[in-house]
């Protein structure tokens, strides 16, 4: 039998999270969150996301031998804006070496797309090698209210590029 006088000494709190410490957790969870919330709003990077494929036109160019060697193609495609906050757009580019965009039509830009807003644009691309089995990322320049920023259009239904030289030089 444990006597009254070791019952005394023994520390009730033994075991326990500190106060300190449990407010530190608290803090630490709630900022968590903000980041996240904040990540998935479009404030720190915005959410473009490539929504449907349009009517297509090609003409593809064939070299002597008639192999493809370059295809101009014009899409039309849909962008919407998946965050939580508007979003300027003031530019639109394709980053790859075998695509280059001659012009992309569809509006006026610089424009602001609210969240769930659609933009529509008409793309004319410049193929220069068919077999090119990778995606193509259509890149955007958007203002932040920390200066400018360029982000990635994705499909909606996983993360690659939405466009495929092949489709084009089929």
């Amino acid at each position: 039998m444990i006597s009254a006088d070791v019952w005394a000494r023994l520390d009730p709190g033994v075991g326990r999270l500190s106060r300190r410490l449990r407010l530190v957790l608290a803090v630490g969870v709630v900022v968590s969150l903000g980041c996240l919330l904040a990540w998935r709003s479009g404030a720190v990077v915005p959410r473009l996301e490539h929504r449907g494929f349009g009517p297509e036109q090609t003409f593809v160019y064939r070299d002597d031998a008639g192999r493809p060697s370059t295809a101009r193609a014009t899409v039309v495609q849909m962008f919407v804006n998946d965050g939580w906050l508007p979003v300027t757009i003031t530019g639109v580019a394709v980053k790859t070496a075998d695509v280059s965009l001659v012009k992309a039509t569809g509006g006026p830009i610089p424009r602001t797309l609210g969240p769930g807003a659609a933009l529509t644009l008409e793309l004319v691309l410049d193929v220069r090698r068919c077999d090119v089995r990778k995606g193509v990322p259509v890149l955007f320049e958007v203002d932040r209210w920390w200066g400018a920023t360029t982000v990635t259009a994705v499909r909606e239904d996983d993360d690659e590029p939405w466009l495929s030289a092949l489709s084009i030089c089929r």
